[in-house]
Parts: C-alpha cells; structure tokens; sequence
C-alpha cells in the first residue's frame, strides 16, 4: 500500500464507555439497516441515524442522535405501509427501499430531526421497480426477488439515486415530475446486494452474489474496473458473495468490502493486481457491512453475524484490529455499522444488531491522528 509516519497503538474497549440504547421500541423488532445522514456524519454537528425495523407493530424507522460523550437521544420516527430492507438519507431526502420493490422518498430536515419535531410520515414521492423477470444462476440460495436490496443517493449529484433490484441498478432522477427510470443497468448475471458512490465522480461500485466487484460509470452503464474478490483461494472458504461495499471519502480509489467468507478485504482501484491490497482477519461468521471512517483515511468497521463490531486500520501489518466489541454487548448478529460525530467532534463507531441493540463506541482521537497517505 503506502508507507505510514506513524506507529499505531492497539486499544482495548472499556465496557463502561459504551452507550446503548434500543434501536426500537417495538416488542421483538427486527432491525434491518442503520442509515446515517451523510452530511452530519461529515460536520461537527451530532450525527443522526436511522434505524429501519420491522415487528409485531408494523415497519417503521426510528431516528437516534449522538449527545455529549456518545450517549443516545431517542427521537421521532415514522412509520410505513411496507417493510424497509434498505435506505439512504442525504439533507433532507430519506430514501427508503422496500421488500416490494418500491422506493419511498421522505422529507427530513436535520434541525426537526434534531429537535424531535418531526412528524410526516407521509412519502413525498413513490418510486416504482418493474418485479425482474430473470432467475439467479443460483436460485437454491439467493433467489432473485424483487426487493430493493440496496440504495445510495449520489454525493455530487443529489437529486440522483441508484438502487439494486434484482441483477440490475436503477438511476433515477427525484426532481423528475413523471417519476421513471432514467437508467437500467443490467451489469450483472446474479443478484446485487451493495452499492456505494464514489464521492468525487459518477461512478458507484457494486458487489454481490457474482462475487465480482465492479466499479460502474452511471453516464455509460458500463464496467471500469473489474475484479474476482475470491481470487484469493487461500483465504477464500470456497464461493463467497460481497455482502457490503464501501468506497474511502477521503481516498477514493480504496474500496472496502465484506462478505461470507468472514474476511474485510481493502482494494487499490491504481493496483493492476488480481488481490486486495489489504486483507482483515478476525470474524467468526460472515460480515455483514463495512464503513470508512470519515475523518481517518485509514480507519474502518466491519459488523459481523458473529455478534461483534471490529474497528481496523490499515496502517500496520499484522496488527491491524484497533477495537473489538462482541457478544458481551450485542444480543444477536450485527446487521449494519456506520461512523458518526458528536457535538465535540469526537468520533463513535456505532453498531445496530438485528435484535434493535444501537451502541456507539468511541474511537480515541489521541492515537488516530489525521493524515492522508503518501
């Protein structure tokens, strides 16, 4: 990769910082997704999540802010007509993908949010997918559904958004009063189950079922870049799908992914090589999500089904876990984990589990000292 001025430190987590709150207030909630607004998580102002859930009580989304020291501050949240599996939020747009393969798009300002006033729980637009009629190769375990498997509203182009149904990514265009597709991309032969822009240009990268990560140009619908993450035979436990990807906002040719095989795998788009430049050792199970830190170029999470948060840098070899939190705090598998901002400007990981448990974990800035890579 690059060479490093500095030598990290590995800390153990104390048990007593931690912050937890429930992600609903539902009896038995399944949480699906945790959506952070993207332009709190880059300012100094509280970051505020969502959480999407589904229970006995109906399908709904909730919306938490980090406080002083990373406690929690429950606020409002909505509910809706059908289940959430997916979302994006940037400014005031919340985009919510559905089992049925419908986008909801909702109006939510940060400062009603922040001062729990909010109270629409009416979608502003509705945004329908045709169900795909083809079949996954590999129908025995992911069948091709309908769902909106994944959604990501673009960084320099807001009004854009691209979601994943099906082995296809839909464009659409929120300012367009007819509300149809403005792109089909049929770019792969097997369901899609992440997609990430890329902050600086109209490119987004996908991965799923194929096990291909490829970086896309919305202008064209075409690949430019292209590569086999299992090329690692030593590694990889046999076929192994991306469950997550995440491009770096600070260093935008780093792409990070996790998937079945338990591994966190770090990517150079500059690399001609057919292997990550970065391979992350440590989850039990498969991983679930991957996020960048936003004010650490070198610093990751990974949420695994093996219950656990695990914080990474990608600075030094082979110690590269920073923090680990697991079962001790998580009641079931972890499905989703960002990066958030307190009023201080101190960064959390936070880390939403299946069963509604939300904790931030503070990342210490005294060892993580900002820097770009040489």
């Amino acid at each position: 990769m690059s060479q490093w001025r500095e030598k990290v430190c590995v800390r153990a987590w104390d048990q007593s910082s931690l912050h937890i709150t429930k992600a609903s207030t539902n009896v038995n909630p399944y949480c699906s997704k945790l959506v952070t607004n993207t332009l709190s998580k880059a300012s100094s102002s509280n970051t505020a999540v969502a959480a999407l859930w589904s229970g006995d009580n109906g399908n709904g989304v909730r919306f938490h802010l980090i406080g002083d020291n990373g406690t929690w501050s429950s606020g409002t949240g909505l509910l809706t007509n059908d289940e959430a599996c997916s979302g994006s939020w940037h400014s005031k747009s919340l985009l919510l993908g559905s089992l049925s393969g419908t986008v909801y798009s909702y109006s939510t300002p940060l400062d009603e949010v922040r001062n729990q006033v909010f109270k629409d729980n009416q979608p502003t637009q509705i945004f329908k997918h045709p169900r795909p009629d083809s079949v996954s190769p590999m129908s025995s375990r992911w069948p091709t559904t309908g769902k909106v498997a994944d959604i990501a509203i673009s960084p320099s182009l807001p009004h854009q958004f691209a979601a994943a149904v099906g082995c296809s990514v839909h464009l659409w265009d929120i300012n367009r009063s007819d509300q149809q597709i403005t792109s089909h991309i049929n770019i792969s032969d097997f369901p899609i189950l992440s997609i990430c822009w890329n902050e600086n240009s109209p490119t987004f990268v996908i991965g799923g079922v194929s096990q291909y990560l490829s970086v896309v140009d919305s202008r064209v619908g075409n690949s430019t870049w292209k590569i086999d993450s299992n090329s690692l035979s030593s590694l990889s436990r046999g076929y192994s799908a991306i469950r997550s990807v995440d491009v770096n906002p600070l260093q935008s040719n780093w792409i990070a992914t996790g998937g079945d095989d338990g591994l966190v795998k770090v990517w150079d788009l500059r690399s001609n090589g057919t292997h990550p430049v970065v391979v992350l050792k440590g989850h039990q199970n498969c991983v679930n999500d991957v996020s960048w830190n936003g004010r650490f170029c070198d610093v990751l999470a990974s949420a695994g089904a093996d219950q656990s948060v695990r914080i990474w840098t990608v600075r030094e070899s082979p110690s590269h876990l920073l923090k680990l939190c697991g079962k001790e705090s998580f009641s079931s598998e972890v499905v989703s984990v960002t990066f958030g901002l307190e009023d201080s400007g101190r960064s959390h990981c936070i880390g939403l589990s299946g069963l509604g448990d939300l904790i931030s974990i503070p990342v210490n800035g005294e060892f993580l000292q900002p820097s770009l890579p040489s």
